[in-house]
């Protein structure tokens, strides 16, 4: 726990660290000088996201753009037709068994394991229960 206080007194904004988060982070920091999160490849947007699981009627985290992704794991990215149709895309469903019902829970699930370690993913793809393994990135 740190506390900032710009008068030197012990009142002020107190500031506390999970010690899961210090062990996972705190080794990477030593060891690379930084932290590198990892990540699925997904460029995720949260206000869309819920958009689109109200209009498709989807519970997870709807996979809008995954340009490193695609071809890395075969994820399916939500399109758009000719037309102006919408074409919905894999839905993430789970994460190695555990169930994700929005983008900050996939993040969190995700942050307890590190790049290069593989997750099964459950996904809801056209319509159907789908199970495809990826590898974590880097993300930034």
């Amino acid at each position: 726990t740190a506390i900032y206080s710009p008068s030197g007194t012990s009142a002020g904004i107190g500031f506390a660290v999970p010690v899961d988060t210090v062990n996972r982070v705190v080794p990477q920091l030593i060891r690379l000088g930084k932290y590198v999160r990892p990540s699925l490849g997904l460029r995720m947007d949260e206000d869309l996201n819920e958009r689109l699981s109200s209009v498709f009627d989807v519970h997870g985290v709807v996979v809008v753009r995954a340009p490193g992704a695609r071809l890395v794991s075969g994820l399916q990215e939500t399109t758009l037709g000719r037309d102006g149709s919408i074409y919905l895309g894999d839905v993430i469903t789970g994460v190695n068994g555990r169930p994700v019902e929005s983008i900050r829970q996939l993040a969190l699930q995700l942050d307890e394991l590190q790049v290069g370690d593989t997750v099964s993913l459950a996904l809801v793809r056209k319509g159907k229960p789908w199970t495809l393994a990826a590898q974590l990135q880097a993300g930034n």
